[in-house]
């Protein structure tokens, strides 16, 4: 399996209506919900481009993204207890990981001139047009 499988898994699991976003509620979750997954999608392509995710356990580097994403999208907590008990990995256990991959947001965030291929930004040119690495299910709901 692959870290897109296995983001798969935990996508439908990884942001919830009681969730915080930047310390309040969020105001619409439908919306929210295809934001975090941009966010996860950048993440995933980003482990695609670094050598350095190159023999990182898929499983492990799926945790990681996912928790990447929960904190460039501003969600509390940053690991939720239904994240660990489903991924089998503590925050402690992703960290490094996430710290590398938030390098890259940063680093995207702050040198994006618009040349890029994709954003770090929810506000990416593929939010709605299905564009990315890994596709969940269409008939999947959120």
């Amino acid at each position: 399996p692959t870290p897109c499988y296995f983001t798969s898994l935990l996508i439908p699991h990884s942001i919830l209506p009681t969730d915080h976003h930047n310390s309040g509620p969020i105001l619409s979750f439908p919306k929210a919900q295809a934001y975090f997954q941009e966010y996860v999608q950048y993440f995933l392509k980003v482990s695609l481009t670094d050598i350095s995710f190159l023999d990182t356990l898929p499983s492990l580097l799926a945790a990681s993204i996912i928790a990447a994403a929960r904190r460039a999208f501003g969600l509390s907590p940053q690991w939720p207890d239904n994240l660990e008990l489903l991924s089998g990995y503590r925050e402690e256990q992703v960290g490094h990981l996430t710290t590398m991959l938030m390098f890259h947001h940063r680093l995207s965030v702050n040198n994006d001139e618009g040349y890029n291929s994709f954003s770090a930004s929810p506000t990416s040119p593929t939010v709605g047009r299905g564009g990315g690495h890994c596709q969940w299910g269409k008939d999947r709901q959120f």
